[in-house]
């Protein structure tokens, strides 16, 4: 039985501030994982933009992300009814407990 995985990513900034980020697949060898690069890099989006593959190895029954996390939303300044706001808005959201 395996004790990882490869999971494949591709990666690309479309702003500044964003980044779009697509789960390819899940491997159960780096060599396939590999492998699923050569496919994908022959398809329309993928071939434009060949370097935003990532292969990360990920050891199985093991949590990976330990700490708490904070997510930063830009608000557009139609939210909310604020359709006066020149610039765009911070929000934090937390998590609740």
């Amino acid at each position: 039985m395996a004790s990882k995985v490869f999971v494949l990513t591709h990666a690309h900034q479309l702003s500044p501030d964003r980044e779009d980020v697509k789960l390819i697949g899940v491997y159960s060898t780096e060599r396939r994982a590999t492998a699923a690069v050569d496919r994908a890099k022959l398809l329309p989006g993928f071939a434009q933009i060949p370097d935003g593959f990532h292969v990360q190895c990920y050891p199985l029954d093991k949590d990976h992300w330990a700490e708490g996390f904070v997510t930063e939303l830009l608000a557009s300044p139609s939210d909310k009814g604020n359709h006066k706001a020149k610039t765009p808005r911070r929000r934090r959201i937390r998590p609740s407990r």
